[in-house]
């Protein structure tokens, strides 16, 4: 295994906050992605910002919008069904 280098990692931390912050303005007051309806595209994004609570990576409070986001997406009987 290879050894970590501090500065990449720290821009892949502040890549990945830009990314998180883009997404809670994308969802604003919506209830999804695209609106008042589950769609493809919040099947293709859940999936990655729910593992990073795995990885140790906690939301800041000013990304609850995010936080409610994915709440929504588990309790959907399918993705619940998953285990998630």
């Amino acid at each position: 295994e290879g050894e970590r280098d501090p500065q990449r990692v720290d821009q892949a931390r502040e890549e990945l906050r830009r990314a998180l912050y883009f997404l809670r303005d994308r969802l604003g007051a919506q209830t999804f992605l695209c609106g008042s309806e589950f769609t493809l595209a919040d099947a293709a994004f859940a999936p990655r910002i729910m593992v990073l609570g795995r990885l140790g990576i906690e939301l800041e409070p000013a990304l609850a919008s995010v936080q409610t986001w994915i709440d929504r997406i588990r309790a959907r009987p399918s993705v619940r069904s998953l285990g998630l």
